[in-house]
């Protein structure tokens, strides 16, 4: 057996250890009225506590106003973080974080990739996914 495969097995049968084959991203404005940058800052910094570094990306996101429906263009970050397995502790501490930040930023979601792309409202975020 090829000892990626070994390890991979070895992994799977541990139940503390969640292997993710994708970056886990978050996509936030980086610009709005109420603290975005500090938002910004505030996953950057835990994202580099919990999984030892980040990349972040500028880039422009839209969304259609489901009240108005008009289109709305903003500039957002995407701080990406490479790793292959972690626990859920680091994992729940990372959506505690991503709703704080949501929550100081007025943000109605925050989009959080890992692998498939998940709209989050900031309320839901600490108490509604768990790991199991």
């Amino acid at each position: 057996m090829p000892a990626e495969e070994y390890l991979e097995a070895r992994l799977e049968r541990k139940k503390e250890v969640f292997c993710l084959p994708y970056d886990i991203e978050v996509i936030i404005p980086d610009m709005c009225v109420e603290h975005c940058p500090l938002a910004l800052e505030l996953i950057r910094n835990r994202m580099h506590d919990l999984f030892g570094g980040t990349t972040v990306i500028r880039g422009v996101g839209s969304w259609r106003n489901e009240n108005t429906k008009q289109d709305v263009v903003e500039s957002v970050a995407i701080i990406k973080s490479s790793h292959a397995c972690t626990d859920k502790e680091t994992l729940e501490e990372l959506e505690r974080t991503v709703g704080e930040a949501a929550a100081q930023s007025g943000q109605i979601s925050v989009a959080v990739k890992a692998g498939k792309l998940y709209l989050l409202p900031p309320g839901s975020l600490i108490t509604s996914a768990k790991f199991n």
